[in-house]
C-alpha cells in the first residue's frame, strides 16, 4: 500500500504582501524627497536650443514686456530647503507640507512660493500616494527688469549678475514672450561679449512659473505651460 505523503501548501498573504510593498515605496520617495531637497540642485533638462552641460547652474532670463529681468532660482531654493528641512520620518510629513507649502521668499527679481501636497496614482489592485514639491515663481513687484536700451549698460541689472558669475560654471537660459524678442536679442549680445553659453525658451506669459523639485516632474525646468 501507497502511503500518503503529507504536503504542507504553501501560499502568498496578498495584503501582508501589499503592505510590505507599499511600505518600501513609501521609504523609498521619503529618501528620494530628502535627497532632492537638501541639495537643492536644479538639474538642466537637454531640450532646449543651445543648452550646456548640465553641471553648470542654470540662471534664468525672463524676457516679458519687452523687458529682460534676470533671477538666480538655486540659491532661492536652497534657502528655502534651510528654513524648512525636508521630512527625516514618515510622520513629520504632513508638517513638512503645511511648513513649505505657501512659504515665500525673494530675491529682489522674483518672489517664489513653495508648494507641497500628495499625487494620487491609481494602479490596477492598489492606489499610490507620492509627494509633489515645487515652487512657483512670479516676478517681483517694482523688481529689476533692463530695457532694450538699457541692457548692455555696466550698471544695467543683466550685466551686475553676471560680474557675480562664472561662464565657466553658469550658462542662462532664455524665457522669452513674443513682444520681447528686442530685448531678448540685445540680452544676448551682452552674454556672448561675455563668453556666456545660453539656451531659450518661448512661452506665453501665464503666472505662476512653476518648477517641479519632486512628484510629477524632475526639477528639470519651468513649466511654462509650452513645448518649445
Amino acid at each position: 500500500m501507497r502511503r500518503r505523503r503529507s504536503r504542507t501548501r504553501q501560499g502568498v498573504d496578498v495584503n501582508s504582501l501589499a503592505d510590505i510593498v507599499t511600505c518600501s515605496v513609501g521609504i523609498v520617495l521619503l529618501m528620494m524627497l530628502q535627497g532632492v531637497l537638501a541639495s537643492g540642485d536644479i538639474v538642466a533638462k537637454r531640450r532646449l536650443p543651445k543648452l550646456h552641460e548640465s553641471g553648470k547652474e542654470r540662471i534664468y532670463a525672463l524676457c516679458e514686456g519687452n523687458t529682460v529681468r534676470p533671477f538666480r532660482l538655486q540659491p532661492l531654493v536652497e534657502d528655502l530647503v534651510e528654513q524648512v528641512p525636508p521630512p527625516t520620518t514618515y510622520h513629520s510629513v504632513p508638517s513638512f507640507i503645511d511648513r513649505w507649502d505657501g512659504k515665500t521668499l525673494s530675491d529682489g527679481y522674483v518672489v517664489v512660493e513653495g508648494f507641497a501636497g500628495y499625487l494620487q496614482t491609481d494602479l490596477l489592485f492598489q492606489s499610490q500616494r507620492s509627494l509633489d514639491v515645487g515652487v512657483h515663481i512670479r516676478p517681483a513687484p517694482g523688481g529689476g527688469a533692463d530695457l532694450p536700451a538699457e541692457v548692455a549698460d555696466r550698471d544695467s541689472h543683466l550685466n551686475r549678475m553676471l560680474d557675480e558669475l562664472d561662464p565657466e560654471e553658469h550658462y542662462v537660459s532664455f524665457i522669452v514672450d513674443p513682444g520681447s524678442i528686442e530685448v531678448f536679442l540685445a540680452a544676448a549680445d551682452v552674454l556672448d561679449a561675455r563668453g556666456f553659453g545660453m539656451g531659450w525658451q518661448p512661452f506665453i506669459p501665464t503666472w505662476p512659473l512653476s518648477e517641479r523639485l519632486t512628484g510629477e516632474g524632475d526639477g528639470s525646468g519651468l513649466d511654462l505651460g509650452t513645448e518649445a
